[in-house]
């Protein structure tokens, strides 16, 4: 028989949040049903009402069925969105969601849909994950729960949470994985055209990302310079040559920026960039060491392992 999944819409839902659930758990089924198998997943829009809903983009979509009518579920899904926070003060509509969520196998939100996981009393003294820019204020909300900013979703007992938007795709070819296997899930990613499928405890975002939100002024271009010359010995002195700054004036602002000194981030990025790489080709571990800017394949094996907490083939045997 198959699963039914049940999605919960309200004003100022994010739009990306519940169309990549809803296709992920549609093509499995339409997967199933061309190979004459029976379809895994039944998926349904749950509302407080049967009046169309419009999302935090002006997009309205029109629910299946509503917070009293529904049945059976067994899988509640709770995207995020600029309403979510809106929503939690809305007793009348926890309350009701609340029930359901006690009646079904799996609860799982995607984004800030934590907020609303949270209000539902399914958090507490929980690891829960949701949009990094967005854990500090869920964390000052719910100080019963433990805010993971930087993993891709949190999987504990049969309550799920993922981080922003892509992470929810993450979240949700997991949850088919659990139900149809490893093979199905990594179709259905190949299907949607993902660029490869990533285990919870990748982090968000990468160092390069992380710099670039952090720098500002001169500093904005570094990542960008740095990308472009990693494969050679960079000195502070080319660092700071490459935005314009003295050495000295160089290190003091990337440090009050970044708490980082010039050498701390360029092995970081250096990392990050071999990273990509053991992901994106085919190349061997020596020959991604040198394009990475390591003069030594041993001295880069083990500062990945320091950083990663496996060895760089590992990594690419996990991830690639």
């Amino acid at each position: 028989m198959a699963k039914q999944i049940g999605i919960f819409i309200y004003p100022g839902f994010q739009p990306m949040d519940v169309t990549c659930a809803y296709d992920c758990f549609t093509e499995a089924s339409s997967r199933a049903k061309n190979a004459n198998k029976p379809a895994p997943y039944t998926v349904s829009l749950i509302s407080e009402t049967t009046a169309p809903v419009t999302s935090a983009n002006g997009i309205t979509l029109l629910p299946h069925q509503t917070l009293d009518t529904v049945e059976r579920l067994h899988v509640l899904i709770l995207p995020g969105g600029e309403g979510s926070r809106e929503l939690i003060k809305q007793v009348n509509v926890i309350n009701a969601l609340t029930v359901i969520a006690k009646r079904v196998d799996k609860v799982a939100s995607i984004c800030t849909g934590a907020f609303i996981l949270a209000a539902l009393g399914l958090a507490e003294h929980r690891q829960i994950a949701t949009h990094w820019r967005f854990a500090q204020q869920l964390q000052q909300c719910f100080p019963n729960c433990v805010v993971n900013e930087k993993a891709l979703f949190v999987a504990q007992d049969n309550i799920y949470s993922s981080g922003g938007l892509s992470a929810g795709l993450d979240l949700t070819l997991h949850l088919i994985e659990q139900d149809l296997g490893t093979q199905e899930a990594t179709s259905i990613a190949r299907e949607m055209v993902m660029y490869m499928r990533r285990p919870g405890n990748q982090s968000q975002y990468s160092e390069p990302l992380i710099l670039q939100t952090k720098t500002q002024g001169k500093l904005e271009k570094l990542t960008e310079q740095i990308i472009k010359h990693i494969q050679q010995d960079l000195k502070v002195s080319d660092m700071a040559a490459f935005v314009n700054m003295s050495e000295r004036h160089f290190r003091r602002e990337l440090m009050r920026q970044t708490l980082m000194s010039p050498k701390q981030m360029l092995e970081k990025m250096r990392l990050e960039y071999a990273r990509d790489l053991l992901v994106t080709s085919a190349g061997l571990v020596e020959q991604i060491a040198h394009n990475s800017g390591f003069n030594s394949a041993d001295v880069f094996c083990r500062r990945f392992r320091q950083h990663f907490g496996v060895r760089p083939s590992e990594y690419r045997v996990r991830f690639g």
